[in-house]
């Protein structure tokens, strides 16, 4: 899950921060050995406000005439904050193949985004062994929500670890004076923000993980990271810091809607690149709606239009403009029309707006005349506009909010009727107080914009055996596909690196998992990349050179 909000001040904000017949039976409550086992149940009485007892359960997961036994395990880690003093109780789930040697099985540790942004977006919309039901094309059905059994789950391939960073689901800040007897900061409103940055947080992250390989005896386990949105970020970062910070050398990385480098999220007349990076994903959602004019992506193809993108799109937007009573080259009118064409967005209001078309206004003008209004997180979705006298966007994203209410539900009695985990927490899908509060200076960036490419390439270069998957939807005009295609060229590979990373476009947005066609290309993909990184761990050694 990822970046933005609607401000009730009108508009689209968008922080510094990216916002986001099976069967399935489960059997009783289980202790697990390495984890403290759960106290037991002898007769209904009080439900703790905070329970700290890792609770496991056994459960068969029937696809078609196959199935799978596995446990799940609940529970929380705590976590020491920058400061070495306040502690916080990270949330997790966890899923293991049952009868496994889990030496030889790989873990990946999952997290959204946000900032704010708890895991439930790709535990039970894509990776988890029971999801949301959604329909095929990706819309919501009506309420209730519905869990069924996953298809493409990913357990087959890979344990599962989901992560919620402490603000987020049922992870909280600790009081200082109760460490002996700790209880949440807050139950209802976590409002700590000493885990709440760049830095902090990658702290809180390494730390979780490596108490989780001590606790579940998982050292020798070859560790996989995955991250939507802001945690795509995350895992960018991660992947180069783990190995030196506590030793662990990711075999893999799947970045989910990422976002690379923050100073492409942001445009205006002095950093054209973010209007260049977007265009790609409003030609095609503007095909998606038949709003393209004769010559658009429909017609020229993706490759087509990022290459004017590039090339004629920049120009106008950088080139001198023409002298106050000169005549405009054909060139760029031309440029302008063809502009007009592929967004479906009509000349007149390009140039009022000097071809910086925002998110807020196309998501607004492009089915105007119809009194509807885009998601960026999708922009095949629309909802009608609340607020149509406005110049852009405002109001609760279309998308966004629409799976807020099912995801909650579905997560809440999950957790308590299926993995027996026992609490009166509020669980925290998506925390905006947290992306609010969000230190973002740290590192080695004193001023400027955030970025994580450099940190993708250093753990490259380091690891030759580490593969990379970065995953995109074609119509997410928060994180839009073609900013991770220009930042991918501008790392400047080569050939010894470039095989290591693979970047895929799906249907669908931010969330494109939603889609079932999608969301199983993804678990295919997926699997292809671990299986691509644990067959380097089998290969013959390179001869020495003959002296």
């Amino acid at each position: 899950m990822g970046v933005a909000a609607y401000t009730k001040k009108g508009g689209l904000r968008f922080g510094a921060a990216l916002w986001l017949a099976l069967t399935l039976a489960g059997q009783p409550a289980l202790a697990q050995a390495p984890l403290a086992p759960p106290a037991p149940i002898e007769k209904p009485g009080p439900i703790p406000a905070v329970q700290r007892e890792a609770v496991t359960s056994r459960h068969t997961l029937t696809i078609g005439d196959k199935s799978l036994d596995y446990t799940a395990e609940i529970g929380t880690v705590i976590v020491t904050a920058n400061d070495g003093e306040r502690q916080g109780e990270m949330f997790y789930t966890a899923y293991r193949l049952a009868e496994a040697e889990p030496r030889d099985r790989p873990i990946a540790f999952v997290v959204n985004g946000g900032p704010g942004a708890a895991s439930a977006y790709l535990h039970l919309g894509a990776l988890g062994p029971k999801i949301v039901r959604f329909n095929d094309d990706g819309s919501i059905p009506p309420p209730p929500a519905r869990l069924v059994a996953n298809a493409e789950t990913w357990l087959p391939f890979a344990d599962l670890v989901f992560i919620d960073p402490i603000g987020t689901g049922f992870s909280r800040s600790l009081k200082p004076a109760e460490k002996e007897k700790p209880q949440a900061a807050s139950e209802e409103d976590p409002r700590d923000d000493s885990f709440w940055g760049v830095e902090a947080d990658k702290r809180a992250l390494t730390e979780f993980i490596r108490l989780y390989l001590t606790r579940t005896h998982r050292w020798l386990s070859p560790v996989f990271l995955v991250g939507e949105s802001y945690g795509g970020f995350r895992v960018a970062v991660l992947v180069e810091s783990l190995p030196e910070d506590i030793g662990v050398a990711p075999a893999g990385a799947v970045l989910v809607s990422p976002v690379l480098e923050f100073s492409l999220l942001y445009g205006d007349a002095y950093r054209p690149m973010h209007w260049v990076t977007l265009l790609p994903s409003y030609a095609a959602t503007a095909a998606a709606h038949g709003r393209q004019k004769a010559g658009g992506e429909a017609a020229a193809g993706a490759e087509d239009v990022e290459a004017f993108a590039v090339g004629s799109y920049l120009g106008l937007l950088v080139g001198p403009k023409p002298a106050p009573g000169a005549e405009e080259s054909a060139q760029r009118r031309a440029t302008w029309a063809r502009l007009a064409e592929l967004t479906g967005i009509d000349e007149e209001t390009l140039r009022r707006h000097r071809g910086r078309l925002s998110r807020g206004l196309f998501a607004k003008a492009l089915l105007r005349d119809q009194g509807r209004v885009l998601s960026a997180y999708d922009g095949t979705v629309t909802a009608p506009d609340p607020a149509p006298g406005r110049a852009e966007a405002w109001g609760p994203d279309p998308l966004l909010a629409a799976l807020t209410a099912p995801l909650t539900s579905a997560f809440n009695a999950y957790v308590r009727d299926e993995l027996n985990f026992k609490t009166e927490l509020r669980y925290h899908l998506l925390n905006r107080d947290v992306s609010r509060r969000w230190a973002w200076r740290g590192g080695n960036r004193s001023q400027g914009y955030i970025g994580a490419a450099d940190d993708l390439k250093t753990a490259m270069s380091v690891n030759p055996d580490l593969r990379l998957l970065i995953v995109h939807g074609r119509y997410d005009l928060v994180t839009p596909y073609f900013a991770s295609t220009y930042v991918i060229d501008r790392m400047d590979l080569g050939p010894a690196l470039a095989d290591q990373l693979t970047l895929q476009v799906y249907d669908g947005g931010h969330m494109f998992y939603t889609h079932a066609k999608s969301r199983k290309l993804f678990r295919d993909h997926a699997e292809k990349l671990f299986a691509d990184a644990l067959a380097v761990r089998v290969r013959p050694p390179v001869p020495a050179p003959a002296k």
